[in-house]
C-alpha cells in the first residue's frame, strides 16, 4: 500500500457503511488469515470501492502530472544551468571552481540538510505539523472536494511526502548538470582551468581536490588530478589577454572534465540518489504509523481480524432459554466443536463463514446450495445451515429426511435474523421441531 491508496481507503471508508459482522465476514469468506494489515486493507478497498470513482485518484493524478512536469522543470533548469557555466567560446577557458560551487557543493550541502531534517525528524514534530497544515490548506483550496478525506487523515503524511517528492526533484536538477557537463565536453574542446581572488597556493588547491578525489582515487585513476594538471591550468586574467603558459598547455587542460563529472556523481548524484531512498523507508513507515494511528483504519482491522466472544457459559443459557420455551418432545442441542463440512440452504457463503465464527464452530469446508437442495454434496459429519424465519416446505423436509438416512445422521442448525445476533425466534424451532419430529437421524441445534 502507498500513500496515494491510503487516502483512497479513507475515502472508501467514509463511502461505506461498515459493521463488525461485514468486516468479519469479508475476512473469513476470502481466507485472509495470513495477510499482513496493508495487503489486507488493499483487498478491502478494492472489494469494496471501484478505484476510477474514487476523489482521491483523481486528485493524485493531478498531483502527480504535476510533479512530473516539475521533475522535467528542474532537469531542464539543471541542464541550462550546467551548459551556461560550462559555455566556452575559445576567448576565455571556463573557471572550473563556478562548476564545483553549483553543480556539486550546493548539491551536496542540500543533501546533508535534508538528512539531518529526515534524521532529526522526532525532535521536529512542531515543524512537520506545520508544513504538513501548509500543504494541506494549499490542497484544499485548490481540490476542495479532497478536504474531508485531509480531514480525517495523519497530518504527519503530508510532510513525508513532502521531503519524498523534494528529494526525487532534486535528483533531476543535479542529473541535468551532470548531463550537461557530458554533452558540452562531447560537443567541444573545452579549456578547465582555476581562478580565484582568495591567496590560494597551486599547492593548497592541489590538496583540495586530491582530497576530494580520494574516494574514487583507487578505482579510477585516470579521474584524479596530478600537481602539474593544476599548477598548469592556474589561470590569471590581466590586460585582457590569455597567459601565453596557459595557451602552450591547452591539450591537458580539458583532462578536468574527468575530475569534474567523478566529483557530480560522488558528491551530487548520489548523495541524492541516498536521500531519496531515506526518504521513501520514511514515507514507508509513516504510511504504517499513519495505518495504525488513523482510529478507523485500525478498528476495521480489528474488526476483520477480532473473531467474535464465545463464552461457554452464556451459550448454555441461551440453549436453556429456547428449550423453556419450547414443547417437551422438542429436544435442541449444540453444535459439535469441528464438522466436514457446512452446507448453507439459500445462504450465502460469507454469512456461513461468519456464522461459523459466532458459535465457534471449525471445519475445512463450506459450500452454499442456493435455492435447490442438492443431496450428493452431503457427507458424513456435515451441518446443515436453515433460515430459521422461513418455515420448511413439505419437499425439503423429504429430502433432508434422505440425506440424513444416506449419510448416517444430520446436524441441522437453525439461523435467526441477524438484527437478533443470529439466534432463532421460540416460535421458529417449534415449526422445525414440528417437521423434523419424526425424523430419528436429523437433531437441531443451535
Amino acid at each position: 500500500m502507498d500513500a496515494k491508496e491510503y487516502y483512497m481507503l479513507l475515502e472508501c471508508m467514509e463511502k461505506t457503511t461498515i459493521s463488525k459482522e461485514s468486516a468479519r465476514s469479508f475476512f473469513l469468506s476470502n481466507n485472509l488469515e495470513k495477510y499482513g494489515d496493508e495487503k489486507l486493507l488493499k483487498r478491502w478497498l478494492d472489494h469494496n470501492c471501484k478505484r476510477e470513482d474514487l476523489i482521491s485518484k483523481a486528485t493524485f493524478f493531478k498531483l502527480e502530472r504535476g510533479e512530473f512536469w516539475s521533475a522535467v522543470a528542474l532537469f531542464v533548469l539543471g541542464f541550462l544551468s550546467g551548459v551556461a557555466i560550462l559555455y566556452y567560446d575559445g576567448s576565455r577557458p571556463v573557471n572550473l571552481i563556478w562548476y564545483l560551487l553549483v553543480g556539486v557543493a550546493l548539491p551536496f550541502l542540500g543533501a546533508l540538510v535534508s538528512l539531518f531534517v529526515m534524521l532529526k525528524r522526532p525532535s521536529s514534530e512542531k515543524l512537520h505539523a506545520n508544513i504538513a497544515f501548509v500543504l494541506a490548506q494549499s490542497i484544499q483550496k485548490r481540490y476542495p472536494s479532497f478536504s474531508k478525506i485531509l480531514s480525517n487523515s495523519d497530518p504527519s503524511m503530508w510532510s513525508s511526502l513532502l521531503i519524498y517528492y523534494a528529494q526525487k526533484l532534486s535528483v533531476f536538477f543535479v542529473l541535468g548538470v551532470f548531463i550537461a557537463l557530458v554533452v558540452t565536453v562531447m560537443g567541444k574542446d573545452v579549456a578547465f582551468t582555476w581562478s580565484t581572488t582568495l591567496h590560494v597556493s597551486s599547492e593548497t588547491f592541489y590538496g583540495f581536490v586530491k582530497k576530494l578525489s580520494y574516494p574514487w582515487s583507487h578505482l579510477f585513476e585516470d579521474a584524479t588530478v596530478t600537481r602539474e594538471l593544476v599548477q598548469k591550468s592556474r589561470y590569471f586574467r590581466l590586460g585582457g589577454e590569455i597567459a601565453k603558459e596557459l595557451t602552450s598547455n591547452a591539450a591537458i587542460l580539458g583532462e578536468w572534465w574527468k575530475f569534474l563529472a567523478m566529483s557530480t556523481l560522488f558528491y551530487a548524484i548520489l548523495p541524492r540518489v541516498f536521500t531519496l531512498l531515506l526518504s521513501a523507508v520514511l514515507l514507508k513507515r509513516s504510511l504504517k504509523k499513519a495505518l495504525k494511528g488513523t482510529p478507523r483504519i485500525s478498528a476495521l482491522l480489528d474488526d476483520m481480524r477480532e473473531p467474535f466472544v464465545h463464552v461457554d457459559t452464556s451459550h448454555s443459557a441461551d440453549l436453556d432459554s429456547l428449550s423453556a420455551g419450547l414443547p417437551q418432545e422438542c429436544n435442541i442441542f449444540a453444535p459439535k466443536s469441528l464438522y466436514k463440512k457446512i452446507v448453507g440452504y439459500s445462504i450465502d457463503e460469507s454469512t456461513l463463514h461468519l456464522v461459523a465464527d459466532i458459535k465457534n464452530i471449525k471445519t475445512k469446508s463450506f459450500e452454499s446450495m442456493g435455492a435447490h437442495f442438492l443431496s450428493d454434496i452431503f457427507t458424513a459429519d456435515t451441518l446443515l445451515i436453515l433460515k430459521g424465519w422461513e418455515a420448511p416446505t413439505l419437499e425439503l423436509v423429504e429430502k433432508i429426511a434422505k440425506t440424513a438416512k444416506d449419510i448416517g445422521s444430520l446436524d441441522i442448525l437453525i439461523l435467526g435474523l441477524k438484527r437478533d445476533g443470529h439466534k432463532p425466534r421460540v416460535q421458529d424451532l417449534n415449526i422445525y421441531c414440528n417437521s423434523f419430529k419424526d425424523l430419528p437421524r436429523v437433531r437441531i441445534v443451535v
